[in-house]
């Protein structure tokens, strides 16, 4: 195996990921990221390949103005990514015809660890509800969290979801600092619902 420990929870998914996989030269490290380990380095400098220059995975060191031009050393590499949470049931636009009961599901995720916790709130945010949360299958794998909400009236409404990570950070209800190539937007999601 590949002995790589950057801390105890990478050297763990490494592990487990070469050995969970059929193919020994690749594995999962990250959600939605493929490495090759046929072949790897260490340097000692910033990595320059492909996609990785320029504004590639960077945001500004300051806030600036949505649009702004913004010149290649005022701009950062991003560090880790932000708390975030999506509504994945039901499909935003929906129409309940179970009364006034809405069963909401969704996912959540952090770049710094585990999620704390997933609250909705059908009210514009006024009051929020905590939704239940599944433990994660690693220190930084997706969780899932449902929650069944009786609504008030019949009618329209906007569900909010926002999640808590465990240092604390919470996704903001709307998109934070501007930066040219959208990078850790992670505002609250919102799905429409009517209930009749």
């Amino acid at each position: 195996g590949l002995m790589l420990q950057l801390d105890s929870t990478n050297f763990l998914i490494l592990d487990w990921a070469i050995q969970q996989s059929p193919n020994k030269h690749s594995c999962h490290l990250m959600p939605h990221n493929v490495y090759s380990l046929a072949s790897h380095a260490v340097r000692d400098q910033i990595h320059d390949g492909t996609k990785m220059t320029g504004t590639s995975y960077r945001v500004p060191k300051h806030p600036v103005a949505p649009g702004a031009k913004v010149p290649t050393e005022d701009m950062q590499i991003i560090q880790t990514m932000p708390v975030k949470s999506i509504i994945t049931y039901p499909e935003t636009g929906n129409s309940s015809q179970d009364g006034r009961n809405v069963r909401l599901r969704g996912h959540a995720w952090s770049g710094k660890g585990r999620v704390a916790r997933v609250d909705l709130s059908y009210d514009f945010g006024a009051t929020w509800t905590q939704a239940s949360l599944s433990n994660p299958v690693n220190a930084f794998a997706w969780q899932r969290w449902e929650l069944g909400l009786k609504l008030p009236v019949t009618g329209y409404y906007e569900i909010w979801a926002r999640a808590t990570d465990i240092t604390g950070g919470m996704q903001p209800m709307l998109v934070p600092g501007w930066n040219p190539k959208g990078y850790l937007n992670n505002a609250a999601h919102r799905i429409a619902v009517r209930v009749a």
